[in-house]
């Protein structure tokens, strides 16, 4: 699992986002939309991306409502430590 100031950095740099000069400003409370710039395309990629990192093979039902960059980070280890499994009848291949 990575740590936040590791998710962070992975963040920042996939979707090439302005970061704070300051790395000390980088913190959970950091919000996406003012300080970072991220658009509805980019809020929906950091969704992907957490669900990539954390090995997450099947999206949750409910989109998660993400404002910080602790939010996401949140999510991220939310599907690390409860991966999210559906089960359909069929039997395993």
């Amino acid at each position: 699992m990575l740590t936040f100031d590791q998710f962070a950095d992975r963040v920042i740099s996939t979707l090439n986002l302005d970061a704070p000069d300051d790395a000390d400003q980088i913190d959970e409370h950091l919000d996406l939309y003012d300080q970072l710039g991220v658009d509805s395309f980019q809020a929906f990629q950091l969704i992907v991306m957490s669900e990539a990192l954390a090995g997450s093979e099947i999206p949750p039902l409910e989109l998660p409502d993400l404002y910080t960059l602790g939010d996401v980070y949140d999510y991220y280890r939310r599907l690390v430590h409860e991966p999210v499994t559906r089960t359909s009848g069929r039997p395993a291949e």
